[in-house]
């Protein structure tokens, strides 16, 4: 079973290299694992190496990093090699190369596959960026529907005409600093919808590639089922002793390199406490995400651990799934009740008096109304900023509605309705609007504080894996 033999450390029992583990954690989707691992196996396995080789530059290539897998495929001279090299080429967008390498594949069979999807992916129903570039120059928004964008190719031709008639009309009456402001606007819009309507096509463009590509490179690089590893009893007793190097690892703080050594240990001797032991160290290491996984699969050992992560990511859902799961009504569901503001449900799983008469004390908090502040907010611009307090904010808010407001109205009472119309869409309705968002911020900042200052005062209470929350949301 082993590919090789045990790399002796001092103190320690070896380090168990095979390409069984290193094919599990490419298949498993550890690639960068799985290429250390690969090159570890070219030192001491110099007979595979062109093997080797190939494997690496998969991995590569499975995480996108197409200069990578070209400089270890390209070594190679076999069909699969080939073909490799010219999917890394055509992702790099080089189109001339990746044909070339398709070309010197010999199986007739494997060829003929290839070259269907090198053809279908060539005649894709691409858009071109120059076509786009030139209709926006003849009528400004134009590209931008060509991209299937037409709703911001609208909005792209009424800002670029309506600033340029503004422009034009503030010239006859020889208006010169609002003719120059808004024909400024006009040109930045218009040239700026030429490039937009470019950037757009090519986003469009990339869509349609990497769907493809995705689908193109699956039928090509993916590998089979992950293998299930075997145990044996010489195994087991190498794990033993392995466990208390790796665990020295996590000691130090490497965790990165913990992480691989503990996978070894679980690949060759499988053990529900290595998957604790391994998502401790994505956690430690800030990978949330990857310390979930491999608490879940822990069991009810890692629950309070799980919770943690949960909390530390700010799911509070989903932790109080996991204490509702293995612990149901306990107090550690209560905080995370309150983490949600949910005080009724949180004051049921309390037993203590005192405590539970302060739980309740969060519902008599004098927050503030979110509705309240959007309703001030809608007849008086500002007003739902002071009423956080954010006299500031409020004040500037209401200055700028008023100045583009007076602005928009003596423009109407002039009859230069097109100018009105310009002034409402780009400035004031941005006033306006922001207001309303600033007023919702500043009522949740608001509570948050009063929150933050009840919360101070049931210190004593508190769980430590609540404080971490806490502490993160400050």
């Amino acid at each position: 079973m082993l590919f090789l033999q045990v790399q002796s450390k001092a103190g320690t029992a070896g380090t168990i290299h095979t390409i069984g583990f290193a094919d599990w954690l490419y298949e498993t989707g550890d690639y960068n694992s799985a290429i250390t691992e690969y090159k570890t196996l070219m030192k001491y396995s110099p007979n595979d190496t062109l093997s080797l080789i190939r494997k690496i530059g998969k991995s590569y290539l499975s995480l996108g990093k197409n200069n990578l897998a070209y400089n270890y495929l390209s070594r190679l001279t076999d069909d699969t090699a080939y073909a490799l090299t010219g999917i890394s080429c055509l992702k790099e967008d080089d189109i001339e190369s990746a044909e070339s390498w398709f070309m010197k594949v010999s199986d007739d069979s494997l060829s003929l596959k290839l070259q269907a999807e090198y053809s279908k992916m060539l005649n894709m129903p691409y858009k071109s960026p120059t076509t786009a570039g030139f209709l926006s120059a003849i009528v400004p928004g134009l590209g931008r529907a060509y991209a299937e964008r037409v709703g911001d190719g609208i909005f792209s031709f009424i800002l670029t005409v309506g600033s340029a008639a503004v422009s034009y009309r503030y010239f006859q009456t020889k208006d010169f600093i609002p003719a120059t402001i808004f024909g400024g606007l006009g040109l930045s819009f218009y040239f700026g919808g030429i490039y937009g309507s470019r950037e757009s096509v090519k986003q469009y463009n990339g869509k349609v590639f990497e769907k493809e590509f995705y689908s193109f490179k699956k039928r090509f690089v993916n590998s089979s089922k992950t293998r299930i590893p075997v145990k044996n009893d010489t195994l087991i007793k190498w794990a033993t002793g392995y466990k208390a190097f790796v665990d020295t690892i996590f000691s130090e703080g490497k965790y990165e390199n913990a992480i691989l050594e503990y996978k070894r240990l679980n690949f060759f001797a499988p053990d529900s406490n290595l998957q604790y032991r391994i998502g401790q160290c994505y956690e430690k290491a800030g990978d949330l995400k990857n310390a979930v996984s491999y608490y879940e699969k822990s069991g009810p050992c890692a629950y309070y651990n799980l919770i943690g992560v949960h909390l530390k990511s700010g799911d509070y859902s989903s932790a109080g799934f996991v204490c509702d799961k293995f612990n149901r009504g306990s107090e550690l569901e209560g905080w995370i009740y309150i983490l949600e503001d949910n005080y009724d449900d949180a004051y049921e799983c309390f037993e203590d008096s005192e405590l539970k008469q302060k739980v309740n004390q969060f519902n008599l908090l004098p927050y503030k109304s979110e509705d309240k502040a959007i309703l001030l907010s809608t007849f008086i611009p500002g007003s739902g900023e002071f009423y956080t307090r954010n006299f500031k904010n409020g004040m500037l808010t209401f200055l700028f509605n008023g100045i583009t407001g007076f602005w928009a109205v003596e423009s109407f009472r002039d009859r230069r309705y097109l100018d009105g119309t310009l002034i409402i869409t780009l400035l004031w309705n941005r006033f306006y609007e922001g207001g309303m968002r600033n007023a919702l911020a500043s009522v949740n900042k608001y509570n948050k504080v009063l929150k933050q200052k009840h919360l101070k005062e049931l210190e004593k209470y508190i769980p430590e894996i609540i404080k971490t929350s806490i502490m993160k949301d400050d």
